[in-house]
């Protein structure tokens, strides 16, 4: 890469040579390509996931952009749990970091501030940085912090169901799904109520990240909540609240050690994408799996206690995340396939998530599944989405509450996708209840 410094230069540690330093134990048919932005545009292709996952635990797969040589990917859970737990040996930082190259996404080079920004996020570190970015948002997020936004999260969808008429066509994301996660996540971080509005509104245009026909809006509307992040962080320094953001100076002015440039600074635009958009996915994913399946919703309702199983059903059975990548940063072995450092591991959780040797009958969705727990959704390990409890909380009350309102939901339109390799993400669906 010339005379660019390694911490200037994006592609540092990763390997760029074309194809793999070691051949492929598992040649495999290719059916589908994980770079295409329109793989998703009618959820995921699950026969081709079920061909690829039993044809091969890893295999290999090519890229055509420059600098990106191809990638390993992993089909089996087990194989995925123990990358997950080993950041040592898969890194999270080397290269673009938990997605799958720089370059799919990109109109322009990334200058040097850019670069320090995306590694500035939580998902795109390594320990020690991650583990000690984790400690201070953790306490706001997991066990007794989130059961706090309990009543304010009833309270949103009661509302939001009220709006909703019967016999009426509504979207489905917008009128529902999409409001409550980006509203807790204002609620988390403190934001004033006069400006909530304007960033649910924000929220709602990021859940198109990697969307390229949506590239332009997303970008302006990620410089806007970055902006807005900052200023609301230094407010939060002289006029602090009972929230994440003044909970953040807190923490750090007790941190051990310091973070990296820009990680305190990205973390509202963070959760604001972060917990948004899975949300969001997941809500809607759910509840046309349920009412597409009236004898689960029918046991729902006899079973209200099945309520939290059946939110982790829906959660391995939609995966609405359906990879991130690692980079080996040593020589290694997977499956009986040697891996040189630098190549590019990516976990497929969307084949993870329907490993027979886990899941029973993968394709079933069965609320009742005694193993639905052991999804990989939320990832594991080192970096199991921090807000996980969270978003387990929002889609317990919001699908509980739906199908207690509504008898039917009535699919008018069929639901339209987003144009994005990075998410199963449904972008209107037009419905109606009953």
């Amino acid at each position: 890469m010339g005379s660019v410094s390694a911490s200037h230069n994006p592609y540092a540690g990763q390997r760029t040579t074309p194809g793999p330093v070691h051949p492929p134990v598992f040649p495999v048919d290719l059916r589908i390509d994980l770079k295409r932005h329109d793989l998703y545009l009618a959820g995921t292709p699950a026969a081709e996931v079920t061909a690829l996952r039993q044809a091969a635990p890893i295999f290999w797969h090519p890229e055509n952009e420059a600098n990106e040589p191809g990638f390993w990917v992993l089909t089996r859970h087990a194989d995925i749990q123990a990358v997950s737990k080993n950041p040592t040996l898969f890194s999270s930082e080397i290269g673009a970091g938990a997605l799958l190259s720089f370059d799919e996404n990109r109109r322009q080079p990334l200058t040097p501030e850019a670069l320090a920004i995306r590694r500035a996020n939580m998902v795109n570190m390594d320990p020690p940085d991650h583990r000690t970015y984790r400690s201070i948002v953790m306490p706001y997020l997991a066990g007794p912090a989130s059961k706090r936004l309990e009543p304010a999260v009833v309270e949103r969808i009661a509302a939001l169901l009220d709006t909703i008429k019967r016999g009426e066509t509504f979207d489905l994301v917008s009128t529902f799904s999409a409001v409550t996660p980006a509203a807790t996540m204002c609620h988390l971080l403190g934001v004033p109520d006069e400006d909530r509005d304007m960033v649910v509104e924000w929220g709602d245009k990021l859940a198109a990240v990697g969307d390229p026909a949506l590239a332009d809006d997303v970008a302006a509307t990620y410089a806007k909540v970055y902006k807005y992040g900052m200023e609301l962080f230094e407010r939060k320094r002289t006029a602090p609240g009972n929230d994440l953001l003044s909970a953040a100076h807190e923490a750090l002015a007790k941190a051990d050690r310091p973070l990296r440039p820009y990680s305190v600074e990205s973390l509202f635009s963070l959760m604001i994408v972060a917990g948004h958009r899975t949300t969001r996915n997941t809500t809607t994913s759910g509840l046309l799996a349920l009412y597409r399946h009236p004898e689960q919703i029918a046991l729902l309702r006899s079973q209200p206690d099945l309520i939290s199983n059946a939110i982790e059903e829906i959660l391995r059975y939609s995966t609405v995340v359906p990879l991130f990548r690692r980079t080996a940063t040593a020589d290694t072995e997977i499956a009986g396939q040697r891996i040189a450092a630098g190549e590019k591991v990516v976990m497929w959780y969307s084949a993870a998530n329907r490993d027979e040797s886990i899941f029973p009958d993968p394709d079933r969705f069965d609320i009742t599944r005694a193993e639905a727990r052991k999804h990989l959704t939320f990832g594991h390990g080192e970096h199991m989405c921090v807000g996980n409890m969270v978003a387990r909380l929002q889609l317990r009350i919001a699908i509980a509450a739906f199908i207690d309102k509504f008898d039917t939901l009535e699919v008018v339109e069929p639901p339209e996708y987003l144009r994005t390799n990075q998410a199963v993400s449904i972008k209107q669906v037009m419905v109606r209840v009953g």
